[in-house]
């Protein structure tokens, strides 16, 4: 996930734009982990029946699942919109800005945030 942020950063920050490819196949490989994840859930939970407290812990390794996945996604937007919006010259103001911005998110998908 972190490395995701990391290459929607580059893109957006420091131009690399073939990193948008690399973000279609980093969103590719989350996606297939959340749904091996989540066939995994389903499997326990049909095979398994689990108490209470194992079915908390798989409810919320679900929607863990899907948030991940999601990141991936907004991972790849940003960097699909870095690839458009700095095309323009007149935009480069941005960059400080969104310097920092990705620094923070990476701050907090590492789980250094307090």
């Amino acid at each position: 996930m972190e490395s995701a942020c990391q290459l929607a950063y580059g893109v957006l920050i420091e131009r690399h734009f073939l990193s948008v490819e690399q973000l279609i196949q980093r969103g590719r490989d989350i996606d297939r982990s959340a749904q091996e994840l989540n066939r995994e859930a389903i499997a326990l939970l049909t095979l398994q029946a689990p108490v209470a407290e194992d079915l908390r812990f798989l409810v919320m390794l679900s929607h863990l699942c899907r948030d991940l996945e999601r990141i991936g996604d907004y991972a790849l937007e940003i960097g699909r919109a870095g690839q458009t919006l700095l095309r323009y010259p007149h935009l480069e103001h941005i960059g400080d800005h969104a310097t920092t911005i990705g620094q923070r998110v990476c701050f907090i998908v590492r789980g250094e945030a307090s």
